[in-house]
């Protein structure tokens, strides 16, 4: 499947797709290890050759570049940039997480826990501090009016 005629996707090894697909949900090398059967080191090995084949520079790069070849519209290699590649997968990401997550983590909107990477920008890591902190205020609230609501039942 090395032959110079195929594409870059196409020289990808069928592990290698199936770590870029799980890079493309989200998950860390430790997770994709674990439902893989494999050690997270070789995730990463998997993971770093497909890269080095696709000529990309970022995990999610690569795993943007198998997602969207395999479902119909193939990015050109090396002429979109970073930013817009991140803007493009920022804008799909909603309806995966509507589709796949409860209430509390879409309210969130952070990344996984233990991944090797986090591609937020500084305003998104802001707005994702921001969020812990409103619903842990809101928490705090509830809690001080549950016990005041019991002290005075208890009066």
């Amino acid at each position: 499947m090395n032959d110079l005629s195929s594409t870059p996707v196409e020289r990808l090894s069928e592990r290698q797709k199936q770590c870029l697909r799980l890079v493309y949900t989200r998950h860390s090398s430790k997770e994709i290890g674990l439902q893989l059967g494999l050690s997270f080191d070789t995730v990463d090995q998997h993971v770093k050759r497909a890269m080095r084949i696709l000529g990309v520079s970022s995990r999610g790069e690569a795993a943007r570049t198998l997602v969207s070849h395999e479902e119909g519209h193939p990015q050109l290699l090396g002429t979109q940039s970073e930013a817009v590649a991140l803007e493009a997968s920022a804008e799909e990401q909603p309806d995966k997480i509507d589709n796949q997550q409860g209430f509390l983590v879409r309210a969130f909107d952070l990344p996984p826990i233990g991944g090797p990477d986090n591609d937020l920008t500084t305003s998104r890591r802001i707005l994702a501090i921001s969020r812990v902190g409103f619903f842990a205020a809101l928490l705090l609230i509830a809690t001080i009016v549950t016990v005041q609501g019991i002290i005075t039942l208890l009066n």
